[in-house]
């Protein structure tokens, strides 16, 4: 309990550090997506993103492996290391970074110093140089003069120039150097939000299963509901908190860009004296005076700058065209941000640059590799979960029979197990107990330093014995079933006979679970017509479910319960993983998304009530049509008899003329191929009558009895008829529990969908009898 208790505590900070962290970067994320990637020559005061070849600005490092001179390396050094079981694996000894002070970024309008803080944070770079010598592989990741390079950084003033600092960026913002493009970055801070979200969802999803345990819930649908409320709940707070964080870092965005784009226009209108009152509609178009009162370079400066204000404004108006970001920016009175109006000609630069941004998705094949397992692992659980549950709920709606009122068909039976009359109880290998059921197992430790144990022999050895409870003795077969027990012993030893001395660190590990005579029996499976007696039912492997086990009823429910519970959850923890996946695929980073992923949890749920009902009503179904398909069985071996009887009647008793007409009347019905409830019971009123009458011929025509036909067919009809009536209680039984599912909500909407329809009972007069006993009518051989 107390152990459950802190994994609910340890899950729940897991589970708020989690959704903080997705949070963060899903701010990160939003933020780098709305910040449009400029030129060096329209570099402001503020955070920027661009992009350009990197050069030198001053003395360069030596990368330690290769030797090479180079702007940025890190090096990582490994040393082979033997596993366990014989292997091999490289263990890192060191990993260290290093960077010149000062690096430029170049491109056609300029370059601009990036100041890298000696490569502490921030930098991405390819992997160029690995080589192995003896046990040790060096590698080497580097950004070397002329590569490529992707910066975010913030740009001020530093001795009457901009320059790019890695440092005192606003809190959304991760300052960045990488040799892997923009959308390197994005795809980084994407794979993190996913991440922190899905493990957020899990941590609540095991919360809510470690309650069940604790709290030893084994209903379906209260662990469900609470599955589906606490994971919809966080879910839909979380896409809100995420909704509220993209609209403030939006504004502040727009705001920050507006208000360093705005002084810097209007600081370089006034040098040449033009006023602007700082309203982007009053700011002059596209125009001949802009270009006459201004330096050419100035005045493309302008325009530059217009245009990207402009991207940056529509990027951030964007945020409010995404649910439920309008519906938190209506609340929170939070307007959206005017879109800055362009001339024809800049509208078209705009129109130009924005056409190669590309919203941030997933790529590669590793997201396409988790949606494919995402989505196995939940279609391979699900069904496990419901098949255990479904077991479960078969041991709760199946009612204990007494031993001497158990049915034909599906049996659940309470008692204490007992050794079979005039038969010796099984002794165990291990602890030479008596027992009634053993599994062996033999294993053997074949590994070098941790434990890798292969199974050399195994067995399961079960022996007939008896149900026993306060109204009689019921006979059980164990081979075949599933048995479930507290009765396990596990030594080891260093020989490989069981039962000898034990040796903590042996060799071999032998391996036992029984169930002991004595023991409390709890056994579901189904009754059958004993082959030793013709005249009681026994319980024996036929199909599933057969289950023995010396645990209680509520013990194997809360058992079954919790196998089903944590399948259910670890398919949904899959579904969650395929469906995220996919919403990053799809590039759908926003809170409508993962609101339409919160959907999940009901869909799941529904999937899986209606599965459980539909497999019940099935099974309940397939209960009855089983338990009829019997007795047809029965009744056809009866039609086969009929002929013999009448040829023994033609010979020996031609006078008889009411018993042949009775027998041609048996004959005609039981020639029909398709028996219904009504004939079978028809036919079985005539049979009882024949019968009847038999008894009372061979007690006037002792003669009768020395036909041994007469004598076998008698005795034959009279086995068939008890078969008979064993299966009619428990064909009544199923059709009972079945009729009753059908009347249940929600069941019943699913059947009268479904057509599923009631059944009728079967009210044939048929009671179980004991051959007569005839030798001492069959003239003696002596």
């Amino acid at each position: 309990m107390l152990l459950r208790l802190i994994a609910i505590l340890l899950l729940s900070l897991a589970a708020g550090y989690a959704a903080h962290s997705g949070l963060t970067s899903m701010g990160q994320m939003r933020a780098v997506e709305r910040l449009p990637e400029i030129k060096v020559a329209e570099i402001i005061p503020g955070v920027v993103q661009l992009s350009g070849k990197a050069t030198s600005d001053g003395p360069m490092v030596t990368a330690p492996s290769s030797r090479r001179q180079t702007l940025y390396f890190r090096h990582v050094e490994e040393r082979k290391v033997r596993d366990s079981e014989g292997g091999y694996y490289w263990r890192t000894v060191s990993d260290t970074r290093d960077a010149t002070s000062f690096l430029r970024l170049e491109d056609e309008t300029g370059s601009v110093r990036i100041y890298s803080d000696r490569g502490r944070q921030g930098f991405s770079a390819p992997r160029k140089y690995q080589q192995t010598r003896g046990d040790r592989r060096f590698t080497e990741y580097r950004i070397d003069p002329g590569d490529a390079i992707t910066v975010l950084g913030l740009a001020s003033p530093v001795a009457h120039t901009l320059g790019i600092s890695l440092h005192g960026l606003p809190e959304h913002y991760v300052a960045r150097v990488s040799a892997f493009g923009e959308s390197h970055q994005r795809q980084s801070l994407a794979r993190t939000t996913l991440m922190s979200i899905w493990f957020s969802l899990a941590a609540v999803a095991l919360i809510v299963l470690t309650l069940c345990w604790t709290m030893r819930i084994h209903k379906v649908a209260a662990f469900l509901s609470l599955l589906m409320v606490s994971t919809l709940a966080l879910l839909m707070l979380w896409s809100l908190a995420a909704a509220r964080v993209d609209l403030q870092v939006a504004m502040q965005q727009q705001e920050a860009a507006a208000s360093a784009a705005r002084e810097t226009i209007q600081g370089a209108l006034s040098q040449h004296g033009l006023q602007w009152d700082g309203y982007w509609d009053s700011l002059p178009p596209w125009s001949e005076a802009l270009h006459t009162h201004l330096p050419e370079e100035q005045a493309r400066l302008i325009e530059r700058l217009h245009v990207n204000i402009a991207r940056t404004t529509e990027r951030v108006r964007g945020t409010w065209e995404h649910w439920p970001e309008r519906l938190v920016a209506r609340l929170s009175g939070w307007e959206r941000p005017d879109s800055v109006p362009l001339g024809g000609e800049a509208l078209q630069v705009m129109e130009v640059r924005e056409a190669t941004f590309e919203p941030t998705r997933l790529e590669g094949g590793a997201p396409v590799l988790i949606l494919i397992i995402g989505a196995l692992g939940a279609v391979f659980m699900l069904p496990i979960g419901l098949s255990m549950i479904h077991l479960k709920r078969t041991i709760e709606n199946i009612p204990t029979s007494p031993s001497a009122g158990a049915t034909y068909g599906l049996t659940e039976l309470k008692g204490e197990i007992l050794p079979a009359p005039r038969d010796e109880a099984l002794t165990s290998p291990i602890e030479k107990t008596r027992c009634v059921y053993y599994h062996y197992k033999l294993e053997e430790n074949r590994g070098t330093k941790k434990d890798s144990w292969v199974t050399i022999s195994e067995e399961k050895v079960g022996k007939r014995f008896i149900c026993r409870d306060r109204e009689g003795d019921f006979p059980i077969d164990p081979e075949g079933a599933q048995v479930i027990t507290t009765r396990k012993h596990t030594q080891r030893q260093t020989d490989r006979a069981p039962g000898g001395a034990i040796v903590s660190s042996g060799r071999y590990r032998h391996t036992e679970e029984r169930l002991d005579v004595g023991d409390t029996l709890y056994a579901l499976g189904r009754a059958q017509i004993d082959p030793e007696t013709q005249q009681s039912l026994y319980m024996a492997a036929s199909e599933p479910p057969y289950l023995l086990s010396n645990l209680s009823e509520a013990q194997l429910m809360l058992r079954k319960a919790r196998g089903g519970f944590t399948s259910l959850t670890l398919g949904f923890i899959a579904a969650l993983a395929a469906l995220l996946t996919l919403i990053g695929l799809m590039g759908a980073f926003n809170g409508a998304a993962l609101l339409i992923a919160a959907m999940i949890t009901p869909i799941y749920m529904l999937i899986a009530v209606v599965v459980l009902m539909y497999n019940d009503l099935v099974f309940l179904r397939n209960r009855v049509d089983t338990t009829w398909s019997n007795i047809g069985v029965s009744l056809q071996k009866r039609a086969t008899l009929i002929p013999t009887i009448q040829e023994v009647v033609k010979t020996s008793m031609a006078h008889e003329r009411t018993l042949q007409e009775r027998l041609a009347q048996l004959r005609t019905q039981a020639s029909s191929e398709a028996v219904d409830i009504p004939k079978a019971e028809q036919l079985l009123a005539v049979e009882q009558q024949l019968l009847q009458q038999l008894r009372l011929l061979r007690e006037s025509y002792p003669d009768l009895t020395t036909s041994q036909a007469m004598i076998g067919f008698h005795d034959t009809l009279v086995a068939l008829e008890n078969e008979v009536a064993f299966m009619r209680d428990g064909f009544n039984h199923a059709v009972e529990r079945y009729n009753t599912r059908l009347g249940h909500v929600p069941e019943v909407f699913l059947a009268t969908l479904l057509r599923f329809r009631r059944r009728d009972f079967f009210r044939a007069e048929v009671s179980v009898a004991t051959p007569p006993d005839v030798s001492a009518m069959v003239p003696s051989t002596k």
